[in-house]
């Protein structure tokens, strides 16, 4: 198997492809994982100080909170 053959089967365990042999990616849900994720690694990198967490993620403070409340990360 050659190294471009082993990176689409990766890709197509990640995002499968539908019947019709398009891929089925809810972007929206990837973009929430992905903004979820990014939050709770700031928090954690800022031993929860939001502040600095906001920061690092080039956001302002009450952005971050209402982010926060929206994940149900408070």
């Amino acid at each position: 198997m050659n190294e471009q053959q082993y990176f689409f089967d990766i890709f197509e365990e990640i995002w499968p492809k539908s019947s019709n042999g398009l891929e089925t990616i809810d972007l929206k849900d990837e973009l929430e994982k992905f903004e979820c994720s990014s939050i709770n690694d700031a928090l954690n990198l800022h031993d929860g100080n939001q502040t600095k967490a906001a920061k690092s993620l080039k956001l302002g403070r009450t952005c971050l909170i209402a982010k926060m409340k929206k994940y149900d990360l408070l």
